[in-house]
């Protein structure tokens, strides 16, 4: 996949993304960007869940 695709059109680069895991083209990702994705969101969501917690 092309690399700066992330920082061009990010809407396409997850759709790749999800077209690559799905036909488990694996060497074909893009896994610094991907890794980065994953991280962030799951920071994000343990925040949401401990704001949730402290309502």
């Amino acid at each position: 996949m092309e690399k700066n695709l992330y920082e061009k059109d990010y809407y396409l680069w997850l759709e790749k993304t999800i077209s690559l895991l799905e036909n488990n083209r694996f060497s074909d990702l893009d896994l610094e960007n991907l890794i980065d994705e994953i991280s962030t969101m799951g920071k994000s969501e343990k925040r949401s869940l401990e704001s949730y917690l402290t309502r």
